[in-house]
């Protein structure tokens, strides 16, 4: 799959909802019924069995609960593919979230919070493959146009940061790094904005400010990052190497390699490659 521009704004397109929804079958059948109904109230049988004077009306009740319970169907089977893809980009299937992804991203998706999900895993399929621009450009369309709830806006905000960042975009990145963390946010956000403010600290430098407040960085990542800890340790270990704190660099990045195998480590950030020569990575529990 080829993420660009062309591709992105064409998956926006048909992706979007409908902006109005036919209810022109629904108020048919509200008429009929009411039409079946009000009569029977009042006592007058329009010349029909009392059966059918039953039979009929829950017929078509039953009638509009299938229809409505086979829409639901649909459209769950409709927006498997967001559940997929997520999945496959959490447990790094890249090839079967961007097969998912290919073929979902062709149709409206109803659900604002799964068109946002599908978006954002779709970036994080540009992000491995180091297609920064295209990220950037996915995260923009979902800012703009508001595309999903609240949360994820925010995790939006981030990834854009990041993805800024990491595609070179120093200026633009650290302004809106800076304005991130001047918002109110849990400390689970806070946990990811530390880590991708260790990146314009660590490259190129200053190495120092990386580590201004170790513990604290170190407390915070820990307790909010999971596995995921393991990208601002490799981080906090090229910055003490850097400044010839060996010792506490080869702790830190046995603390990453715990979490992260050093060659993913390297791969995502080719500028820790020489730690991995230099220092033992931890091994891995099974």
């Amino acid at each position: 799959m080829r993420i660009d521009d062309t591709f992105i704004h064409r998956a926006f397109e048909l992706t979007a909802p409908p902006r109005r929804r036919s209810f022109g079958w629904y108020f048919l059948i509200g008429i009929v019924l009411a039409f079946l109904f009000v009569p029977a109230l009042r006592g007058d049988d329009l010349g029909l069995a009392s059966e059918a004077m039953i039979a009929i009306p829950a017929a078509f009740a039953l009638g509009v609960l299938g229809g409505v319970a086979s829409a639901s169907r649909r459209r769950r089977r409709k927006r498997a593919f967001v559940t997929l893809a997520r999945e496959s980009v959490q447990l790094e299937k890249w090839e079967a979230a961007a097969a998912a992804l290919e073929g979902g991203l062709t149709r409206p998706i109803h659900s604002e919070s799964d068109r946002a999900s599908a978006f954002l895993s779709l970036a994080a399929v540009a992000e491995r493959d180091k297609n920064f621009g295209s990220a950037i450009e996915i995260y923009k369309n979902l800012l703009v146009n508001r595309i999903g709830e609240p949360h994820q806006l925010h995790i939006v905000q981030m990834a854009m940061t990041s993805a800024k960042l990491r595609n070179e975009e120093l200026t633009d990145g650290i302004d809106m790094l800076g304005r991130l963390e001047k918002m109110t946010m849990p400390l689970h956000y806070r946990a990811v904005l530390a880590s991708i403010r260790l990146y314009p600290q660590v490259s190129p430098g200053p190495f120092a400010d990386a580590v201004e407040n170790l513990d604290e960085l170190r407390e915070l990542v820990r307790r909010y990052l999971s596995t995921r800890a393991g990208y601002p340790y490799a981080l906090i270990a090229k910055a003490l190497h850097q400044l010839g704190r060996t010792d506490q660099a080869e702790r830190y990045w046995k603390d990453a390699t715990m979490l992260v195998r050093p060659e993913r480590l390297t791969e995502e950030l080719p500028f820790l490659a020489p730690l991995q020569t230099v220092y033992q990575a931890e091994d891995r529990p099974c």
